[in-house]
C-alpha cells in the first residue's frame, strides 16, 4: 500500500528511517503523554481514517528523526509493522503466526485489527504471561527457542542497545534507557549493578530480561491507562522485592 502524496509535506519525512520509528524518534507529531499531541494513541484510534499508517504519516513533524532523546508514542512502532506489510506483502497477523506464535510454540493469542482489516503494531496484543515470557526467554538464550533460531543472535545484540534516555513524564517516574522497543534500566543491588531490558504494554503487561542473573521476570494486569500504577511495578517492585529474592 502506497501513502504519496502525504498531508503536511515535509522532506525530513523521506528522512525517517526504520530504527527511528523503533527507537521513537520519528520526529511526528507523536506523543503518548500528550493528550493535545494529534499522534497520541487514543486520538488516533478515534479519528475518521481507517489506516492509522496514512493517519500517522500525515501528520506534522515537529522535529528532526533520529537524535537520542526518544517521545514514547505507540504509531511509530506500528508504522514499523505497516513497512513490514509492505515490504513482504502479507497480512501481519500470518506474519505473526509463521514466525513467532508456532516458533514458539503459542497457540492462544488475540491481535487486535485496525479499521481497515489490518493488525495494529502498536499494541493490544493479548496473551498469557506464561508466553509473553517465552519472548524473555528467546532474547536471554541469544535468540534461540528449544534450541531453534527464532531471531539471529547478531539481531538481539543489536536490538538491545540503548539509543537514548527517555525524560520522566510524571512525578513518579524514574530516567531510563530507551532503544529499539525496548526500555533500560540500571540497579544497584547487594554491592553489584545489573542492566536490566524489558517490554511494557498499556496495562501492566511487563517482560523483563536479566542477563547477569539469567533470568526473565513477567507481570501481566488489566489496569488499562492506569500509568501512575502500573508504572509502579517495575519502577518500586523490582528493587524491592525481586532483587533482594534473588542476590544475596
Amino acid at each position: 500500500m502506497k501513502y504519496v502524496p502525504l498531508a503536511n509535506d515535509d522532506e525530513r519525512k523521506s528522512k525517517m528511517k526504520l530504527e527511528d520509528l523503533m527507537n521513537m524518534a520519528s520526529g511526528l507529531a507523536v506523543d503518548d503523554a500528550d493528550s493535545r499531541s494529534p499522534g497520541e494513541e487514543s486520538h488516533m484510534q478515534e479519528q475518521s481514517e481507517p489506516d492509522w499508517c496514512r493517519y500517522t504519516l500525515n501528520l506534522p513533524m515537529v522535529r528532526d528523526p533520529g537524535g537520542d532523546q526518544p517521545i514514547y508514542g505507540s504509531a511509530n512502532i506500528n508504522l514499523v509493522g505497516c513497512a513490514l506489510r509492505n515490504a513482504t506483502g502479507r497480512w501481519l497477523p500470518e506474519l505473526f503466526d509463521e514466525y513467532f506464535a508456532r516458533p514458539l510454540q503459542i497457540n492462544r493469542y488475540y491481535m487486535n485489527l485496525m479499521p481497515n482489516g489490518e493488525a495494529y503494531a502498536g499494541g493490544g496484543l493479548y496473551m498469557r504471561l506464561r508466553d509473553q515470557l517465552k519472548l524473555g526467554q528467546v532474547y536471554l538464550s541469544g535468540g534461540l527457542w528449544n534450541g531453534n533460531v527464532v531471531v539471529s543472535r547478531q539481531w538481539v545484540k543489536r536490538s538491545t542497545l540503548r539509543h537514548g534516555d527517555m525524560k520522566p513524564r510524571m512525578d513518579i517516574d524514574v530516567k531510563h534507557g530507551y532503544g529499539n522497543a525496548w526500555h533500560f534500566r540500571d540497579h544497584k543491588a547487594n554491592g553489584q549493578t545489573f542492566h536490566y531490558y524489558w517490554a511494557g504494554g498499556n496495562g501492566g503487561q511487563l517482560i523483563i530480561v536479566i542477563p547477569e542473573l539469567d533470568m526473565v521476570v513477567g507481570f501481566t494486569g488489566g489496569d488499562y491507562t492506569q500509568f501512575r500504577k502500573y508504572l509502579r511495578w517495575e519502577i518500586e517492585l523490582m528493587p524491592r522485592y525481586i532483587f533482594p529474592a534473588v542476590v544475596h
